[in-house]
């Protein structure tokens, strides 16, 4: 259910919902919109009435009740309106196929919706926090428990006045189909996309007769290669601000025809504006103003000798519209500028991007798995993107002699917000302008050919749309190939977990993971991991243990069992709880903690020196009158394909960052051969984060495999346990399988040691010994010993 829920269920709610605002402002507009803007505008009239309710902790949970009860509204008033309308089946059939493409990679990854962009880009952790906590307290979050959860909270919403717009939008609208964000996310990203492809619809229904052309714009023009990739990586406010700027164009354009007169046709256009200001900010008067501006120069052109009135007292209304609905935004802003100040404006500035991109990126083609990275076959892409300048030009020939105001003033103000941040911003910002100005260049290169079409040069024009639909659809297929998917069984698991401990934190993590602050939100998580290193519990300092009540433990081969102030209470397949018992807390005087989590040792032998660590905690317990409690623990043995004895073959190598790691592209295999000893019962770990499948054999007999299962860095999959044998013997680990399935390709797949382990080591129980006999454990493989004091 919860499959058909994100990618089904969600996008029909949120329209229908959506088209309840827009039939509202519709009805108090005079009817000045067209059929096909009803739901991009009510999706921005959702964002607006949410900004407002949420601008104060006492009206946050009235936040659902008020849209719901607007969308109804809007039925009741506007079902006249809304009776003798048809689908425009060419925006109806763009519109969904848009979604499709927007969606395919993360719903095709598997059978467990989740988000793309894992492991890319870490703002879609803040979203998160932002869509749940946002409904309930505003921006208010002082009655929440100390925990990371809370300081996410304060540190964007509150101190940075980070942008709310998109993330309240996506968690009232979750919220009526009772999911998590997380599973919905990917699926509002996509519906953004829609929006996109409607209010284009409506764009190129100024200028374009043709409605298979219309549609054909629509379908291409928000799904440039450039747009697609930000939102296959959770970017948010990049994708909201590309729709709220074709909706501000969309809008502005009604404003200035005689369809209705009077100073309230200006109300949708004001709430486009709101929607630019929610989801980026002040920053977002690079292109209010301009719209506005072109809103005025219309009306007066439009009704000359009678523009007074509607100019003054509909610039009144605008400003009044504007200023309430913007309250909050605007309230926040200033200090949200002073923090994006600092890197939007730095001149080095790269954020996630590994350099500047090419501006060459705006038409919409770019033949890469990764937007971020050279071209894997330029020589075809600059052909294409040859092609669509070309087409470019005949584009912008055709709107002027046509005189398509609408198409003009957005190509125009889009062009000049993309000029002036790529002035003035750092190439992380032009990297965000060039996602907002991709959609108005491929709408134009479209245009091109319908011109050539036009002009009954059928034959060119169906070349020309040929070229461009085939450059962005390879594009984008490249993307598909390499999406990086969020693991949502993992998740659900740490989810359930959340809720388990629902008022039982503080809950220490210390996997290195951006959102365990969201799903252990109940339990006030609390994370002390600096990075991959700390992942281990040994490495937390015991005062960080002593505040715990529960911990949330990541499994693998090399994590330690937590000390014995702790009871394990669940035992899942990715993630072990354990609850602290005071009592026993108590006791413990010290905590010596054995192995070493740079190596992926979790044990190591005692040491023996008589003014060695494990002589002093021997005393203490002896002066205290306790005991010495410790974990024996078999080292692991483990087959390290970065170091293969027999090496590593395709286009592997060894990652930068650390060197028993492999960056895995494409097919390859790594083979090496591993002394079992006596063998016995072990289980097998993947250390890696993995797209297309790895398998893992010892003597040519495949014992298990894992595939697509993403994960950070020093975490893997249990993918077997089985009876190894004794003796010497050849591991390999092959990866092969190349196919069309989401994710099959990317650079970012890695692959670390395979280790054989004691079936859960990490769960072992503890051991007791009088401090008088230290020196038995003197050599012995242990994970941990404590001096624990008297009961």
């Amino acid at each position: 259910m919860s499959f058909l829920a994100a990618w089904v269920l969600f996008p029909v709610v949120a329209v229908v919902v959506a088209l309840g605002h827009g039939l509202l402002i519709d009805r108090l507009a005079g009817g000045s919109l067209s059929g096909v803007l009803l739901v991009p505008v009510g999706l921005g009239g959702i964002v607006a009435s949410t900004q407002l309710t949420t601008a104060a902790a006492f009206a946050a949970p009235l936040t659902i009740p008020v849209v719901l009860v607007l969308a109804v509204a809007g039925y009741a008033l506007g079902h006249e309106r809304l009776l003798p309308l048809r689908i425009d089946r060419a925006a109806a059939v763009a519109a969904v196929g848009v979604y499709l493409v927007f969606a395919a990679p993360a719903a095709l990854w598997s059978d467990s919706p989740a988000f793309a962009g894992y492991t890319v880009l870490g703002d879609t952790a803040v979203h998160f926090v932002g869509a749940d906590q946002l409904l309930k307290d505003g921006r208010s979050f002082d009655a929440l428990p100390d925990s990371a959860y809370k300081q996410a909270n304060l540190d964007y919403y509150k101190t940075a006045g980070y942008p709310t717009g998109g993330a309240v939008t996506a968690g009232v609208l979750t919220s009526l189909v009772h999911q998590d964000v997380a599973w919905t996310y990917q699926s509002f990203l996509s519906l953004l996309a829609v929006m996109m492809a409607l209010c284009l619809y409506a764009l190129a229904a100024t200028a374009v007769r043709s409605a298979a052309w219309r549609g054909l714009a629509a379908f291409l023009a928000p799904q440039g290669a450039l747009v697609l990739a930000y939102a296959l990586q959770g970017s948010m406010k990049e994708l909201g601000m590309a729709w709220a700027v074709i909706l501000m164009a969309a809008c502005a354009w009604t404003v200035t025809t005689d369809r209705v007169r009077g100073p309230r046709r200006v109300l949708p256009f004001a709430v486009a504006c709101v929607t630019a200001i929610a989801m980026v900010g002040a920053a977002a008067g690079v292109w209010v103003a301009p719209f506005s501006l072109i809103v005025i120069a219309g009306t007066i052109v439009a009704r000359p000798g009678r523009w007074k009135r509607d100019v003054l007292v509909g610039g009144a209304l605008f400003a009044g519209v504007v200023a309430v609905l913007s309250v909050q935004s605007l309230k926040v802003s200033s200090a949200y500028e002073d923090v994006a100040h600092q890197v939007v404006t730095a001149g080095v500035e790269l954020g996630n991007l590994l350099a500047p991109l090419d501006p060459l990126q705006m038409f919409g083609i770019w033949i890469s798995d990764d937007y971020r990275l050279p071209l894997e076959e330029p020589i075809a892409t600059y052909l294409l993107l040859g092609v669509a300048m070309v087409g470019a030009g005949m584009g912008l020939v055709w709107i002027a002699r046509q005189r398509a105001w609408a198409v003009i003033g957005y190509a125009a103000v889009s062009l000049v917000g993309w000029w002036y941040v790529t002035e003035q911003g750092s190439p992380w910002a032009r990297g965000k302008a060039l996602v907002i100005v991709s959609p108005a260049v491929v709408l134009v290169v479209v245009l091109g050919a319908y011109a050539l079409w036009a002009a009954s040069r059928r034959v060119e024009a169906t070349l020309l749309a040929a070229a461009v639909a085939v450059g962005i659809l390879v594009s984008n297929g490249m993307a598909f190939h390499a999406v990086s998917v969020g693991p949502g069984d993992r998740y659900r698991e740490l989810a359930d977990i959340g809720r388990s401990l629902d008022g039982q934190g503080p809950t220490l993590t210390t996997e290195f993971e951006e959102f365990n602050k969201h799903f252990l939100r109940q339990a006030a998580p609390t994370d002390t991991s600096d990075g991959p290193a700390a992942s281990d519990i040994d490495n937390v300092p015991w005062e960080a243990l002593e505040g715990a009540k529960s911990l949330v433990q990541r499994r693998g081969a090399w994590v330690s069992r937590p000390s014995s102030a702790f009871t394990r209470t669940q035992h899942g397949r990715w993630y072990d709880v354990w609850q602290r018992d005071d009592a026993q807390a108590a006791r413990v005087i010290r905590h010596l903690a054995l192995g070493n989590v740079q190596t992926r040792d979790a044990a190591a032998p005692a040491p023996c020196s008589p003014t060695g660590d494990l002589a002093t905690l021997a005393r203490e317990a002896s002066e205290a009158g306790g005991e010495l409690r410790y974990v024996p623990r078999a080292d692991a043995v483990s087959f390290v394909p970065a170091v293969a004895s027999m090496g590593f073959s395709g286009k592997w190598s060894v990652d930068d960052t650390d060197p028993q790691v492999l960056r895995m592209a494409g097919i390859g295999q790594a083979t090496g051969a591993v002394d079992f000893g006596r063998g016995g019962r072990r289980e097998v770990w993947v250390e890696g984060s993995i797209g297309r499948r790895v398998s893992v054999s010892i003597d040519d007999r495949t014992i298990g495999s894992v595939a697509y299962h993403l994960n950070g860095r020093r975490t893997g999959e249990l993918v077997a346990t089985i009876d190894v044998p004794a003796g010497r013997h050849k591991v390999r680990a092959v990866s092969s399988g190349g196919s069309l399935h989401a994710g099959n390709g990317g650079q970012n797949r890695l692959l670390g040691p395979i280790s054989f382990v004691t079936p859960d080591a990490a769960g072992a129980s503890f051991k007791t010994i009088a401090p008088s006999r230290w020196r038995q454990l003197c050599g012995r493989s242990l994970d941990w010993v404590e001096a624990v004091g008297p009961a």
